[in-house]
């Protein structure tokens, strides 16, 4: 994940620089962050590789957060952009920019928290949404949100992806093919030849070694991924809960 963090204050730029890294870190996340300290040198770097992310102070000399908020919509609407400000007064006057959310400056405590805050919403939101690419037959390309995904089984050489709206992507592969494209920490396998979207787990049923999906479906786990089940959907719901 490449994340920039723009601001003309050096002193505050090194210490959100590190509480950023810290709080991805404690996601299991390493992000290739780059800092600046003008709008104009963040903007020569973004139009040359897009970032994924922008903490972005919005009263800046020469370039505002603003100004800089409009040109990164001209180049990625993809990008998420957090601005950072002393003034609350100006928030509502970014929502054309359709910002991802907000982190006011104020003491180091107030400052950890609410960058906490802010990156596991974010992450949670990327992990959710950014869609996968499936290769399908006849060289046709398929995008599904994780989100999207009830689960995924396998059959023969085919896997099924199988989405909330009951319709089956089948392609050609193995469902260890399928495990390399889906997001860990949202996906757990529960069989040799299934793996399930934990965002749409409703129940655990040890006993009975079955999983109920919150369209009312069934799953049945093997014995072999009991442990291994609860563990993951443990850590999910820590997570993204």
């Amino acid at each position: 994940m490449k994340i920039a963090i723009c601001d003309d204050k050096k002193v505050f730029l090194d210490v959100l620089s590190r509480i950023v890294e810290t709080e991805f870190n404690k996601l299991r996340l390493t992000p290739e962050i780059t800092t600046y300290m003008t709008g104009e040198a963040f903007l020569a770097h973004h139009k040359l590789e897009n970032f994924d992310v922008v903490f972005l102070d919005i009263v800046m000399p020469d370039m505002d957060g603003f100004e800089v908020a409009k040109e990164i919509r001209k180049i990625s609407r993809d990008t998420y952009v957090v601005f950072v400000t002393t003034e609350s007064n100006l928030v509502y006057d970014s929502f054309d920019f359709r910002p991802f959310n907000f982190i006011p400056k104020g003491s180091v405590d107030n400052l950890n928290n609410r960058v906490s805050h802010v990156i596991n919403k974010l992450v949670k939101d990327i992990e959710y949404n950014v869609p996968i690419k499936l290769e399908l037959p006849y060289d046709e390309t398929r995008y599904i949100k994780p989100k999207d995904i009830l689960y995924v089984k396998s059959r023969s050489n085919y896997i099924y992806f199988v989405l909330c709206s009951s319709e089956a992507i089948q392609l050609r592969g193995k469902i260890d093919n399928a495990v390399q494209l889906l997001p860990s920490r949202l996906f757990a396998r529960i069989h040799n030849r299934i793996i399930v979207n934990m965002q749409h787990i409703a129940k655990i049923d040890h006993p009975n070694s079955t999983i109920l999906l919150d369209n009312k479906e069934k799953l049945e786990f093997s014995r072999a991924y009991k442990q291994s089940i609860s563990e993951a959907y443990n850590s999910f719901m820590r997570e993204f809960s």
